[in-house]
């Protein structure tokens, strides 16, 4: 049976479920690809696999509205699946026991799952009125008692499980300001949060530094950056980790392969070379939002070309195996 390495903080709300055994891989990949339909993200539990949807706008309308989504919970026990229906797009979600925290661009959703209900709604940063574009949040982690959120180009937010509360904000690479960069991922290993950057600003006229593209790291003991590497190509959208590597997806092609040590401890400011990057997949088509892995599998949505060679791209959970795409 292989253990969970859970990404996105998941470890950690995990952990407190002691009364169930830990699910093997064959018993995620089984439910996972059972499901007919994923989106936004693949998230697992003890319990359950959850798959999240989400789309951040219909058009170009600014400012930008909240258009309503939803989660699907299949359980791991073979129970029937469910879905909670959230108030805006659902990008991450962080499991307590029965309680879930469920990310949307616009705020974290607290539901009880045993329930299906949806307790409350929490801001995800104390800007009043409409956010502007990609200033939205896009994942987040738990750390202690803290669920730290990676905040586009407001960089990071810090959200208190107790006070229910944001207790602070922490811009990333101010000194290139007025260009500006957005915080797209966030995962967490020990201590060390590593936050994958995109640029935002295209260009500034009279300003010839390039726009930060990179990873940067956070001490989540003592919120104090500690680390950043300039190197990552345009696009990055998420990072998932466990205790030996790092995955970065650009939109799911490609992903890159990175050694987590060589990231926690280089002292250089640019990007080390990653071990992998990973273009072409056992089938047709590249997945899509932001993943989960254990030790066997990528655990991720799949788009895939459809069977008449016109139309809509087919979305569908799959099971990757690491070993066999080289994310191992």
């Amino acid at each position: 049976m292989k253990a969970l390495n859970f990404v996105a903080g998941l470890a950690i709300a995990v952990s407190a479920l002691t009364a169930q055994a830990a699910p093997n891989s064959a018993q995620i990949k089984s439910v996972l690809e059972a499901q007919k339909t994923c989106g936004s993200f693949v998230r697992v539990d003890n319990a359950n696999v959850y798959l999240g949807f989400a789309q951040y706008k219909y058009g170009s309308e600014e400012p930008r509205a909240a258009i309503p989504a939803h989660v699907n919970v299949a359980p791991l026990n073979g129970a029937e699946p469910f879905s909670l229906a959230t108030n805006d797009g659902a990008l991450d979600m962080i499991t307590d026991g029965s309680t879930a925290y469920i990310l949307t661009y616009t705020s974290i959703e607290e539901w009880n799952l045993d329930s299906k209900t949806r307790v409350s709604e929490y801001p995800t940063t104390t800007t009043q009125g409409a956010l502007e574009y990609k200033q939205h949040a896009s994942q987040f982690v738990r750390y202690k008692n803290e669920l730290v959120i990676a905040h586009g180009r407001f960089g990071l937010t810090f959200f208190d499980l107790k006070t229910k509360k944001i207790t602070s904000q922490m811009h990333l690479i101010d000194r290139q300001l007025p260009v500006e960069s957005q915080a797209t991922g966030i995962t967490v290993q020990d201590n060390l949060a590593f936050i994958t950057l995109d640029g935002y600003s295209l260009f500034e006229p009279g300003h010839e530094q390039k726009v930060f593209r990179g990873i940067v790291v956070v001490d989540l003991d003592t919120n104090t950056q500690v680390g950043e590497m300039d190197g990552l190509d345009p696009g990055a959208t998420s990072i998932v980790s466990d205790a030996n590597r790092a995955i970065v997806s650009f939109g799911g092609n490609p992903l890159w392969k990175f050694n987590l040590h060589t990231l926690a401890t280089t002292k250089s400011n640019e990007l080390p070379s990653p071990l992998l990057r990973l273009f072409k997949f056992p089938m047709k088509g590249h997945p899509v939002g932001s993943a989960a892995m254990d030790d066997q599998y990528y655990y991720t949505c799949y788009s895939t070309p459809p069977p008449s060679g016109s139309g809509l791209m087919i979305h569908a959970p799959l099971a990757l195996d690491r070993a066999l795409v080289g994310l191992d």
